[in-house]
């Protein structure tokens, strides 16, 4: 959206896209994919862990193994920061983006379970 919008006349909206995700996000141009000219309001892996989250509070899964996915994801995630940061690999934005959707998947799919709300129905289980 925020792309889309500072391609257009509508730059004061864009720039309040970027500030809103700001506090959560580095929001590095070289880190985030581009449209329309424009780097997208957050990273590559925070793209993925919002895409996922949405995804995942539709997905319903036993509390274990969302548990341990999270766990799994999360260290994943770790792994590749510190990995990058060794300069073991460059700047993988696919990477990141299929790692921050995993991470989204298993805690949206655990924070809809917990909140004992069925997306699908939008009634309490």
């Amino acid at each position: 959206m925020a792309p889309a919008l500072s391609a257009s006349a509508y730059s004061l909206a864009a720039l309040a896209i970027f500030l809103f995700f700001s506090p959560v996000c580095h929001q590095d141009p070289a880190r985030s994919f581009w449209l329309l000219g424009a780097p997208v309001a957050v990273c590559a892996r925070c793209l993925g862990i919002y895409l996922g989250a949405a995804a995942g509070a539709w997905i319903p899964a036993p509390r274990r193994m969302l548990l341990s996915g999270l766990a799994l994801f999360a260290a994943l995630n770790l792994a590749d920061v510190l990995t990058e940061a060794a300069a073991w690999h460059g700047n993988w934005k696919l990477t990141r983006l299929i790692l921050g959707a995993l991470l989204g998947l298993a805690a949206g799919s655990l924070i809809a379970g917990s909140a004992g709300v069925s997306p699908a129905t939008d009634k309490l289980t």
